[in-house]
């Protein structure tokens, strides 16, 4: 593989960086893509990392889609794939903050919209519409990834020694889960949400079924798995009894006792995000419980 430094000093593969603001969004893509396909599967790694570095987040995944485009059948392990999640997830909480900025000022410009003045409906109109636009590009995001894991890197998780790599399969319907997750958060029409619903409840059921069947209880891949499908099960899926009997019987088990009192292991932070959760059901079942008592009061 090409040296980073010798790569990131390559004029034609990083012009794209440097002219950033003089060229549109579409200009952008076309030369990034124009630029990828002079490179071979080592060039386009590297430049994966680069990007990483840079926060070009959009660029990891047109990046990853081309990489796969020239390299059909290509295996890549785990440890270059989550490349992929980390930009994905990035790139969608920085559209996430975008939104939630937007809908601070919307409010603030409703409520002192006392005229009812054109300017005050320019700017409401203004940021309803930037709104839209970022959350079509989320969208655009979340559906890109989805079409990329099933049209390439599902079919491609086998190792030709080892057979299929139960953890990079447990962590491609993990990502499909959070993809649809977010789609969820930005749609608009109840029935294809409640298809995504449906669609996110499949994929984590999968990515969980793979970990109990294969993976080590206290695996890395394995705990964030059990995260992420808590996440939806009490903020999405509506169902804090089944999040709550998985914390139980996954925080009971000797393996995660073990992490849970030694802060000194990595997993030790997903652990304590597990017990969070678990703080925040408990809080949610109180206050449920003294709503009931006062009402029968």
């Amino acid at each position: 593989m090409s040296d980073s430094n010798e790569l990131s000093n390559n004029n034609n593969m990083l012009e794209y960086l440097k002219i950033k603001e003089k060229k549109t969004k579409v200009d952008l893509e076309h030369l990034l893509k124009s630029k990828l396909k002079k490179f071979g599967k080592d060039e386009i790694l590297v430049l994966i990392s680069i990007c990483y570095q840079c926060e070009k987040y959009e660029d990891i995944i047109t990046c990853f889609e081309e990489l796969y485009f020239q390299n059909n059948e290509l295996y890549l392990p785990i440890e270059e794939l989550e490349y992929l999640e980390i930009g994905f997830k990035s790139l969608i909480t920085k559209k996430q903050k975008q939104l939630n900025k937007l809908k601070n000022l919307l409010e603030y410009s409703q409520e002192n919209n006392n005229n009812n003045s054109e300017e005050n409906k320019g700017l409401i109109s203004g940021i309803n519409f930037q709104s839209f636009k970022i959350e079509q590009e989320m969208k655009d995001f979340c559906l890109r990834i989805i079409k990329l894991i099933d049209n390439y890197i599902i079919k491609n998780i086998s190792e030709k020694v080892n057979g299929i790599n139960r953890e990079l399969e447990s962590f491609l319907y993990k990502i499909k889960g959070d993809s649809c997750k977010y789609l969820i958060l930005i749609e608009k029409n109840d029935d294809i949400k409640n298809n995504y619903l449906k669609e996110a409840k499949n994929h984590y059921k999968n990515c969980i079924y793979v970990c109990k069947k294969y993976l080590y209880i206290a695996n890395k891949i394995y705990l964030n798995c059990i995260l992420s499908y808590l996440k939806f099960l009490i903020f999405f899926g509506n169902d804090i009894k089944e999040a709550k009997n998985i914390i139980n019987d996954y925080m009971n088990k000797d393996e995660i006792k073990e992490i849970k009192n030694n802060i000194e292991k990595p997993e030790h932070k997903i652990i304590e995000e597990i017990i969070e959760l678990k703080n925040y059901i408990e809080k949610k079942e109180k206050e449920i419980e003294n709503y009931n008592e006062n009402e029968n009061k």
